[in-house]
């Protein structure tokens, strides 16, 4: 069997990988990550910003994709797993250390957890698809006990495999992608303010556009700190609004999918604002260097409202439009 590496710089690690299992079934993926809401959590001792208000796990599952899973205490019988599945036709989803990947840039270098697909094994040879480092190759048997002990020994993640059992027809999907008024009222929904999912007993919950006045706050308070001990809680802050970067340019992707060129184009800005916002957090922490950043940083958050409040906009004359043609039809006038 043929395989590709499907590149794009707007996942993570582990949805990507996702992403290229649905994506080789044969289906267009645009809408898989439509959703572009945002909460954020926070208590003495975590904070989350997010953009997503259903899990991908859900979202896949009513198209009728199963995400299977197997947790594992050792590398032995995660490896074991790993050839009996791939026995059965299927790829596989994995957790590992970037520490012990050869091919990476972090390579005897940081411990971090880091997904990859696992596409066939032939003896001691395993052939990977890393999307996210844009690497297809093979690692020995070796390197892949390692890198599956890595995630157990240093803590970075569960160590877990995952793969899709898939009973997906085309007429379900479909349904789904033509729904762009129900992805459209769910994301304004959530920005206006309203809850569709439950939110921890967080002493700080925030949806919508509240949600980026408090972590905007958060924010401040740990640049204006100028504490170097809390660079990991600003690496933090630069994950998490990267993701929220990712969301809008997905949101972006589904509407231009469906030929809504100028909501788009305001919903990409967003997308923008938020990269600009994500990359001055990232210069903090990368060269622990606080001078001169906070006014910039606020200035950016309050440019990330602006444009936020503008896609609000988008979403309401979209529905609209949207409303009096479904009226104008009805009505026959």
């Amino acid at each position: 069997m043929e395989f590709t590496l499907y590149q794009s710089s707007y996942h993570n690690c582990k949805n990507i990988v996702l992403t290229a299992m649905v994506k080789r079934l044969g289906f267009d993926i645009d809408h898989l990550w439509s959703q572009a809401g945002l909460s954020y959590q926070e208590d003495e001792q975590t904070f989350l910003l997010t953009p997503y208000y259903k899990s991908i796990l859900d979202v896949l599952k009513n198209l009728g994709i199963t995400v299977l899973s197997r947790n594992f205490s050792d590398s032995e019988s995660c490896i074991s797993a790993l050839r009996e599945v791939l026995q059965q036709g299927r790829t596989i989803g994995i957790h590992t250390d970037l520490f012990e990947l050869p091919y990476c840039m972090y390579y005897q270098d940081l411990h971090e957890m880091h997904a990859i697909e696992i596409l066939e094994v032939e003896g001691d040879d395993w052939t990977i698809c890393d999307h996210y480092y844009r690497f297809l190759g093979k690692i020995s048997s070796e390197v892949l006990h390692k890198a599956i002990n890595g995630t157990i020994e240093h803590k970075l993640a569960e160590c877990s495999i995952y793969f899709l059992d898939s009973e997906l027809s085309k007429d379900i999907w479909g349904d789904f992608t033509n729904n762009v008024s129900q992805i459209v009222t769910e994301n304004l929904k959530v920005m206006e303010g309203n809850s569709l999912f439950e939110l921890s007993g967080s002493e700080t919950n925030a949806i919508g556009l509240e949600a980026i006045s408090l972590f905007g706050n958060k924010l401040d308070a740990l640049v204006l700190a100028e504490d170097k001990e809390q660079l990991p809680l600003l690496e933090e802050c630069y994950d998490q609004m990267k993701e929220v970067t990712n969301s809008r340019y997905h949101f972006h992707s589904f509407l231009k999918s469906v030929h809504e060129e100028d909501f788009a184009e305001a919903v990409l800005e967003a997308s923008q604002c938020w990269g600009v916002a994500t990359n001055m957090v990232l210069r903090v922490f990368a060269t622990e260097s606080f001078e001169g950043m906070r006014e910039r940083i606020k200035k950016r958050m309050n440019r990330v409202m602006e444009q936020e409040m503008i896609v609000i906009d988008k979403m309401k004359v979209y529905l609209k439009k949207e409303a009096e043609g479904s009226d104008y039809v009805e009505t026959g006038r």
